[in-house]
């Protein structure tokens, strides 16, 4: 739980100050953490671990609910370093995986070079993979139930 709290705490703080001191709005600030193919060749380690502590404003309150919800019950049932080791393995695999068929797409599909600098940032995929873990524990109509929502 104390995790939980830790990593609700990041978000909200990193998003909160995301429109910074001088009023610079917090989408160019968001763009800044992208883990788009540009940041990922400059600095990967940086924007990989920056962009998973940062969502928009509006989408402030849903995390803070869905870390509540699947983040505390995933840490009490996998212990904090599992559920520090699935988020960040979750976080990092798809966030390359995703920037793999962006690349693709661009290299051999001729997509349009705007993809290289498209947005992503955000905390879902580490979240995906401590929701599809608690998924996974559940049993019977329990696990039907939630997957059709």
């Amino acid at each position: 739980m104390k995790t939980t709290r830790r990593m609700l705490a990041a978000t909200t703080t990193a998003s909160a100050s995301g429109s910074g001191p001088s009023g610079t709005p917090i989408r160019l600030f968001l763009a800044a953490q992208s883990t788009n193919l540009e940041h990922l060749t400059r600095d990967p380690l940086r924007v990989l671990v920056r962009s998973a502590f940062f969502v928009s404003g509006t989408e402030l309150l849903l995390w803070g609910a869905l870390f509540l919800v699947f983040l505390a019950p995933a840490e009490r049932w996998l212990g904090t370093g599992r559920a520090v080791v699935v988020f960040a393995t979750g976080h990092i695999v798809a966030t390359l995986l995703t920037a793999w068929g962006v690349y693709v797409r661009i290299r051999w599909f001729h997509g349009p070079e705007s993809l290289w600098n498209v947005q992503d940032t955000g905390a879902s995929y580490g979240f995906m993979a401590l929701a599809g873990i608690m998924v996974y524990r559940l049993r019977g109509w329990n696990r039907a139930g939630l997957l059709t929502v």
